[in-house]
This record gives structure tokens, C-alpha cells and sequence, in this order.
């Protein structure tokens, strides 16, 4: 009796993404919250299905759980119907009204199959809403590029400009009309909540109050929370970083000191390169996507098309457009050779300076 007068009473919050739009923050404030969201609010974050290897407390195993991806190959990811008693179970024993599940590998969801299994997992709730953060794509590019270059385990080395014509290949992911179309169809009695991830646009900047909002609690700690997690290299160190994948075959330790390193460069000395489209290359790039964002904003917010650059933006990558290429690539090799001479100094490391 208490199991089925409780689970009349749940609530899930699905938050699928995008990538690169605070997920990780959110993550790690969600988990290290855990206590006190239970204890307050009756809103779990659940144990089950958490993954880890990088320090980002997401619910990856849920995801994998339905679908296999390459991602996570070497990783012990549980099976679905032990996700789901686990799930369940875990519900009950914390007596949550709310339960939070995050993961950006739900985004990946694309056919029949995968769906029909998430509503499985999904109908011991009552209630269901899928949040979704989107970030103008021309953006989100960029920051995607910075971070598989930054990554130990991918050693991305093909250029900017190469990396590019693969992003639009991805209609299924960047063309959110159509992503938020397929989820809705996929789940026609939920709410579906996109928000615009947008920091002008959020409670004192901050995203994790912008998703607090959403659960309509206020937690005060969440202001003072230091965003550490993921942090980004800048421009011009993203450049020095790619040639040293595409020149060296650097070990896990190696690849941290010489991420470290360029932090450090980037606190002492900034970045004046700030874009890595040109401007002509990022309006091009927008216009590919320029009638589904339209749609997206009529039917889903009933506003015009917000994901457009503005004055200030242009006046700004007009101004990045003026440094030359010449000027671009003396500094790439610059900090580049530095940063060989730090790994050489720091440990016995056999980079030759060419």
C-alpha cells in the first residue's frame, strides 16, 4: 500500500542537456547537495547510475544503461533492469517526492528503441518533465571544439575550420526545433522545459539558480557556490594545445601538467584571441540554421529569433578579424615552445624543439 500511495505522489526531472551549457555545475552542485535536497525539499539525486571518471557526479549509467556508446567503453556500467529496481528502490528508502536525473548522453537519443526503454525507467513516476538548456550554435561549437581538444582521451587534431563541417552534419543535435519536436513526440505527456543558456539571462549569472528556479526552491548556498568544474582554456592556449596533440603522444600526467600550465599562462597573460570563426564564417554558420531557430522561437518561447548576433557581438569580431593570421600563428608558436620547454623543465619528457 505505501509503495503504490507513494509513487501516485513522484515527480521526475529529466535534465538532457546540451553539453556546454553548465551541465557539469549543475551536476556537481546537484550531488554534493544530495543531503540537504532530501532533507528539505524531498528532491533526490539519486545514487544510482552515477558516473564519475572525470570528477562530474552525472547519471552517464542511465544513459549507457540504454544505449552503448563509445564513451563508455572501459567503464562498468550496470544493466537497465538493475538501473531500474536500484532506481526504484532508492526512491522509496529516501521517501523523495522529486527525483532529479542529468545526464547529456540522454541527447543522443535518437531512434524508437532507446525511447520505449527511458519510458520503462520513467513509469514509476507520475509526473514527468524533460529540461533542456540551448545555447545558440555558433557558441556552442566553439566551446565544444575547446573541449575535445582539451581532452586527454580524445587528442582532437584537426583544425577549427575541419571541425566545423562536421558540426553541421549534426542536424539531429543542433537543429532544436526539430530535438525538442522528437522528445515531445516521444513523451506527448510531459513538459517539456527548454530554457536559453544565456548567462545575462540568469539569476546573478549563475545557471544553478536558473535550474533551482525551475524546481521553484531557493537555496542560498547556490550563490556562493565555486563553479570549478570543467573549466575552459582560452582561445589562444586551445590553439598551442591542438598542436601539441597532433605533434605528441603525451601521457595522462603529461597532458594534466601541460593543461595546468596553460591555465596558468591564461590567468598571467589573458588571451587576445577570442573567436575562432571569422566573422563572415560565423554568419555563415548561423544562417545554416536560421529557419529552425525562427520556429524554435515562435512555437516554443512566442518571441522572434533570438539567436542572432548583435551589434556589440559584430563591432567585437570585426575587431578579432583584424588581428592577422600572421600575428595569430606567432603567438600560437610562442606559448607553444614555452609550454615544450615547462614539460621538458618539469619532468624527463622527450619533446624535441623543432
Amino acid at each position: 500500500m505505501f509503495r503504490e500511495e507513494y509513487l501516485d505522489k513522484k515527480k521526475v526531472y529529466l535534465h538532457i542537456g546540451l553539453s556546454k551549457t553548465g551541465t557539469s555545475a549543475i551536476q556537481n552542485f546537484l550531488y554534493k547537495s544530495k543531503k540537504t535536497l532530501i532533507k528539505k525539499y524531498k528532491i533526490l539525486y539519486p545514487d544510482t547510475g552515477i558516473l564519475a571518471p572525470d570528477g562530474i557526479f552525472a547519471h552517464h549509467g542511465i544513459a549507457f544503461s540504454i544505449y552503448k556508446p563509445e564513451e563508455a567503453k572501459g567503464l562498468k556500467v550496470t544493466e537497465f533492469e538493475t538501473i531500474k529496481e536500484c532506481l526504484l528502490k532508492e526512491s522509496i528508502a529516501k521517501k523523495s517526492k522529486i527525483c532529479i536525473i542529468s545526464s547529456e548522453a540522454f541527447m543522443h537519443f535518437r531512434d524508437k528503441h532507446c525511447f520505449e526503454i527511458l519510458k520503462i525507467l520513467l513509469e514509476q513516476f507520475l509526473e514527468k518533465c524533460i529540461i533542456v538548456y540551448l545555447r545558440r550554435q555558433d557558441l556552442w561549437h566553439e566551446s565544444s571544439y575547446s573541449q575535445v581538444v582539451k581532452d586527454f582521451g580524445i587528442r582532437l587534431t584537426c583544425s577549427f575550420k575541419e571541425s566545423t563541417q562536421h558540426s553541421l552534419t549534426l542536424n539531429w543535435l543542433l537543429n532544436y526545433n526539430s530535438l525538442l519536436s522528437r522528445w515531445q513526440q516521444a513523451f506527448p505527456e510531459s513538459k517539456i522545459i527548454p530554457r536559453i543558456y544565456d548567462r545575462k539571462l540568469f539569476p546573478d549569472g549563475n545557471v544553478i539558480l536558473d535550474f533551482l528556479s525551475i524546481l521553484g526552491i531557493e537555496m542560498p548556498e547556490a550563490r556562493d557556490y565555486k563553479v570549478e568544474t570543467n573549466p575552459s582554456l582560452s582561445h589562444l592556449s586551445i590553439l598551442v594545445m591542438r598542436k601539441i596533440n597532433e605533434k605528441f603522444n603525451l601521457t595522462r600526467e603529461e597532458h594534466g601538467k601541460c593543461i595546468q600550465y596553460l591555465f596558468k599562462l591564461d590567468r598571467e597573460e589573458g588571451s587576445p584571441i577570442r573567436s575562432f570563426f571569422t566573422l563572415p564564417e560565423r554568419i555563415e554558420f548561423l544562417e545554416h540554421f536560421r529557419e529552425s531557430n525562427e520556429r524554435l522561437f515562435r512555437e516554443w518561447f512566442g518571441t522572434e529569433n533570438q539567436f542572432v548576433l548583435s551589434e556589440e557581438e559584430i563591432k567585437f569580431y570585426e575587431e578579432q578579424d583584424r588581428i592577422s593570421r600572421k600575428e595569430i600563428e606567432k603567438l600560437v608558436e610562442d606559448r607553444y615552445r614555452r609550454v615544450l620547454t615547462f614539460l621538458k623543465e618539469e619532468k624527463d619528457i622527450k619533446v624535441e624543439l623543432i
